[in-house]
This record gives C-alpha cells, sequence and structure tokens, in this order.
C-alpha cells in the first residue's frame, strides 16, 4: 500500500514521485497505489496517469479528487474506474452532520493526549460555520492543527483550553456567518454553552 498527497507536491515533483527512478508505481506494483487531492493536477496529467495504468501497470488504484457536478468530468472518470464513490462537500450536509465530525475530531484527539478538550461557544460556532474548501480533511486538520496550539501551553495533567488564535485565522470567517444561522446553531448546540470533550463523551456547561 502507497499514498502519495499531490497537495505537497508541484506536477513536476509529482511526475518525478510517481513515474521517477525510485516511482511510486514500482514500490506499489502487484499492490494498490492511494492519491489523494488529484485535483491540484492538471486534467493531462491525471488523464495520462489514467491511461498508463490501463496499459502499463499491474495494480489497483484509488483516485481522490474535489469534482465538479460536470457529467463530461465524470464520464471520463468512469472510462478508467469500475466504480465512483461520490461524497457530497460540507457546505451541502447539515449542521447537524457536521457537529457530529467536529465531536468525533475533537474526541479522538482527546483519546490520543489522554486529556479533556475545552472549547468555548463561539469557536464552536466558527468551527460549524466557516467555509471549509478542502472539506472533512481541511476540518479535521483544522482542529488538530489547534489542538496542538492550545495543548502546548497547557501544563502538565490539565485539560487543554483552545482558543480562537489557536486555530487557522480563515476559521474565523465563521463568525460571519452566526447571524443567519443562529437559531440553527442555538438548536444544536444550545445557548451560550462551553463544551468539554472527555474522550468518548461531550459535556456542555
Amino acid at each position: 500500500f502507497i499514498r502519495i498527497d499531490c497537495s505537497y507536491h508541484n506536477e513536476q515533483q509529482f511526475s518525478e514521485v510517481l513515474f521517477g527512478q525510485d516511482s511510486m508505481i514500482k514500490q506499489a506494483n502487484h499492490g494498490l497505489l492511494f492519491i489523494k487531492n488529484a485535483h491540484h493536477l492538471s486534467n493531462k496529467i491525471v488523464s495520462d496517469i489514467m491511461h498508463y495504468f490501463l496499459v502499463e501497470v499491474n495494480l489497483k488504484l484509488i483516485l481522490i479528487m474535489h469534482i465538479n457536478d460536470d457529467i463530461k468530468e465524470i464520464s471520463a472518470l468512469r472510462d478508467y474506474f469500475n466504480f465512483i464513490v461520490k461524497i457530497p462537500p460540507l457546505e451541502n450536509r447539515s449542521l447537524d452532520e457536521r457537529y457530529q465530525f467536529i465531536e468525533k475530531f475533537i474526541q479522538e484527539e482527546s483519546v490520543r493526549l489522554d486529556r479533556k478538550i475545552e472549547v468555548n461557544y463561539g469557536l464552536m460556532q466558527s468551527l460549524m460555520l466557516y467555509p471549509c474548501k478542502e472539506n472533512l480533511f481541511e476540518l479535521k486538520k483544522n482542529i488538530q492543527f489547534g489542538i496542538a496550539n492550545a495543548f502546548v501551553r497547557t501544563k502538565k495533567n490539565q485539560k487543554v483550553i483552545i482558543e480562537l488564535l489557536d486555530l487557522p485565522s480563515n476559521v474565523r470567517k465563521g463568525l460571519l456567518y452566526i447571524k443567519e444561522n443562529s437559531m440553527e446553531l442555538e438548536r444544536i448546540l444550545g445557548k451560550n454553552c462551553n463544551f468539554t470533550f472527555d474522550h468518548d463523551k461531550t459535556f456542555k456547561a
């Protein structure tokens, strides 16, 4: 099993990693190659990869990329893949679902650090509403980033308290959408309460 994340390579680097002398293709031969964030590549590179795998390589391929609901684009991919799984972006999911993901990601970090993690109401509102271009990957990454920053200043055996400034600046954009979503947020989050995540449990106070 070999994994490549295209967000960390430009096209030239990606070509070298995939097709070079010590290529990932050779390493993954007769196995599985997992290519993530392929939307960072040009259509030509993606097409070349598909053609190469059809003609030359004896291995299985999983390709993850963001695509528009363009029938031509989806049809082109169907020419190469046995099946395509479409996962709706966060912007097309309900706020209830988004809260479940946020809760899951923070609980996972609580388990990993073996610490309670506290999130204030304003920060939770921002996490619920800010635009995530990279969808769940970005949401999880930003939560992990914020918790890591908060953990650095936390004394031994104390709970980790996250502040809005611990997270990337784009998370603050969620504050711009609070007014239009206030009723829905109050239904899901409650009113002006802090959240404490303790391993697989969540408490509001």
